[in-house]
C-alpha cells in the first residue's frame, strides 16, 4: 500500500538543485528532529484533497507537512505561514502487522524495501523549477523498532478496504520511502511539483503541483487552533 503517513524524522543537510544551491533535506545525515500532525480530521483527505483547502488543516509548530496523493495527477492551492520548513512525502510505502503485510519487524522491513525497490522510479521533486538532484539520498526507512499510531473512525484503512477501526496501534509498523524537507520559502508565491512512478498492481504516475503563497497572516485555522 502506498505510503499514508508523513515520515516524522527530519534532518538537515544541504543538496543541489539545477541551476542553483537550495537547502533541503538529506535523511542519512545523524542531526534528527521531530514534528507531527495533530488533527480530528480523518487523515485519508489530505491524500484526496483536490484543491489545497485541507492543507492547513492540523499543522502547527515550525514544521508543515505537504502531503502526496493516493493516485493519479492533483493541483493544490493553498497559503502557508512565513517561516515554516516544508517537509514532503515524495513516495513511499508504509507496511504494518494489522494489514497483514508480515508476521514480524524483519518481515516488515523486507516487504517495504521490495516494494520500493522493485516498483517505485523516476522520483521527482522540483521547487520553482528547480529540480533536486541525486534524489536516491533521500530515501530513508524508519529508525529500529516497529512505531504506533491512533486512527479515528472512518480511517484511511478503511477508506482502502482494511476493517481496521479506530484505536491506538503500539508497535506496528514501518515506512521506506523518499522524503525531503526544505527551509522556510520567501514571502510571496512558489511551486512545488512531485512526482513519482508506481509500477504494478499501480501502473500510475502519481503528481502533485502545489500552488503555495508564502505569508506574514496565519491561516483562519491556525487561529483557531
Amino acid at each position: 500500500m502506498k505510503n499514508l503517513f508523513g515520515l516524522l524524522l527530519v534532518i538537515a543537510a544541504m543538496a543541489c538543485f539545477v541551476g542553483c544551491s537550495v537547502e533541503a533535506t538529506n535523511p542519512l545525515s545523524p542531526a534528527q528532529t521531530t514534528s507531527e500532525i495533530s488533527t480530528d480530521k480523518d487523515a485519508s483527505y489530505y491524500g484526496l484533497d483536490d484543491s489545497g483547502d485541507d492543507v492547513d488543516w492540523g499543522q502547527s509548530g515550525p514544521v508543515w507537512f505537504l502531503a502526496p496523493a493516493y493516485y493519479g495527477q492533483w493541483e493544490r492551492t493553498a497559503n502557508i505561514p512565513n517561516g515554516k520548513m516544508i517537509f514532503i512525502d515524495l513516495a513511499g510505502f508504509f507496511t504494518s502487522l494489522q494489514m497483514g503485510d508480515g508476521a514480524d519487524e524483519a518481515e516488515l522491513r523486507d516487504v517495504s524495501a521490495f516494494l520500493m525497490d522493485e516498483l517505485v522510479s523516476n522520483i521527482i521533486l522540483e521547487v520553482d523549477g528547480q529540480r533536486l538532484q541525486n534524489i536516491e539520498d533521500f530515501r530513508v526507512a524508519t529508525p529500529p523498532g516497529l512505531f504506533g499510531y491512533t486512527l479515528p473512525e472512518d480511517n484511511m484503512f478503511t477508506f482502502f478496504g482494511y476493517d481496521i477501526g479506530a484505536g491506538t496501534y503500539e508497535n506496528d509498523a514501518v515506512a521506506d520511502g523518499y522524503y525531503a524537507m526544505l527551509p522556510p520559502l520567501s514571502v510571496g508565491r512558489h511551486t512545488i511539483f512531485l512526482s513519482a512512478d508506481f509500477g504494478e498492481p499501480y501502473n500510475d504516475t502519481v503528481q502533485v503541483m502545489y500552488h503555495l503563497t508564502v505569508t506574514n497572516r496565519k491561516t483562519d485555522r491556525q487561529r483557531h487552533n
